[in-house]
């Protein structure tokens, strides 16, 4: 078995439970007293870990996207909006290649509203990356605001054509709900 770091580690410690996407405990979903909105809370609890009980679970995929073999071409890969009053959690972030040569020059970016979002705005494959690749970002924990779009694209840095594609997936859930349990985020 892996070792745990950081959150992960915190999370088992004082739950007994590391993995992402499981219900909030029952006791959390009608809290009464000073649990309600309360650090211990946030912190045993997180919503970008735990799932509400209404969340709904969304995967945006696109593979087999081609980019125009021209420096500076780009291409939009997949998106998802959430409803307006809904907010969610991006959990799962992964690009894809296929490329005639082992080195790509494709750089993509994680897009909300338009902006990227920091820290994931310029995703690439290492070099000397066989000619099929997946790249899979586990360690993603992206807030999305209300009624939101987010969108995976991609650029070309090179005059090759390329195909490639994308995956972002995760959960949202009413507005409401959660500044009912966990306050303001």
């Amino acid at each position: 078995m892996a070792r745990m770091r950081g959150f992960d580690a915190m999370l088992a410690r004082h739950t007994g439970v590391a993995d992402r996407g499981r219900i909030l405990p029952e006791n959390f979903v009608e809290p009464s007293g000073p649990a309600t909105n309360s650090p211990l809370v946030r912190n045993v609890y997180p919503p970008w870990v735990y799932k509400l009980p209404s969340s709904q679970d969304f995967n945006a995929e696109a593979y087999d996207v081609a980019i125009a073999a021209v420096v500076g071409a780009t291409a939009s890969i997949t998106s998802f909006q959430t409803p307006p009053t809904f907010v969610g959690y991006i959990q799962i972030f992964s690009i894809y290649v296929l490329s005639p040569t082992a080195v790509q020059d494709v750089t993509w970016t994680l897009r909300i509203n338009g902006a990227p979002v920091s820290g994931w705005d310029n995703i690439f494959f290492p070099p000397g990356v066989a000619n099929f690749g997946v790249r899979d970002f586990s360690d993603i924990q992206v807030r999305i605001p209300n009624g939101a779009l987010i969108t995976v694209t991609a650029s070309n840095g090179s005059a090759n054509a390329w195909t490639i594609g994308a995956k972002i997936a995760g959960w949202y859930h009413a507005t409401t709900e959660e500044q009912r349990i966990y306050g303001n985020i």
